[in-house]
């Protein structure tokens, strides 16, 4: 559920946000979105603040897709039809860079803190009541 009202507050929060934010970063824009990604994705790695990290993570993305819109529809060298074609492409392939990378770095903090693979990637059981929970 927390994770739900993460991705909800932020975008929320990206939509409100999007225009005032350009107009008074201006140029800085870019740096701006680039610093609320990385200090999403390095917060998502204290457990006490991974759901501040979601937040920060689902803000900057939703932040990052309106703005890739705005990019891909200012471009004149596309036709109408090909804009948001080669945005999605675009994005996609971020995200499948963003899922690689965001998996590369749970690993090295399970490898820090001394886990195995097989404990990483074992699915466990918990009894809670009279309902088993399973988690991975």
């Amino acid at each position: 559920m927390a994770i739900i009202c993460t991705y909800a507050v932020g975008m929320l929060g990206a939509t409100v946000s999007f225009s005032f934010l350009v107009r008074r970063l201006g140029n800085y824009f870019e740096g701006a979105l680039f610093g609320i990604l990385f200090l999403g994705f390095c917060t998502v790695f204290f457990e006490k603040r991974i759901f501040g990290g979601f937040l920060f993570l689902n803000y900057g993305l939703f932040l990052l897709n309106l703005w890739l819109n705005r990019q891909y529809l200012a471009t004149t060298t596309l036709h109408k039809e090909q804009q948001l074609v080669v945005k999605k492409v675009t994005q996609n392939k971020g995200a499948i860079t963003h899922q690689f990378v965001l998996m590369l770095g749970f690993l090295l903090a399970g490898h820090i803190q001394g886990f195995s693979l097989q404990q990483l990637f074992q699915v466990q059981e918990q009894i809670i009541g009279n309902r088993a929970i399973t988690s991975s």
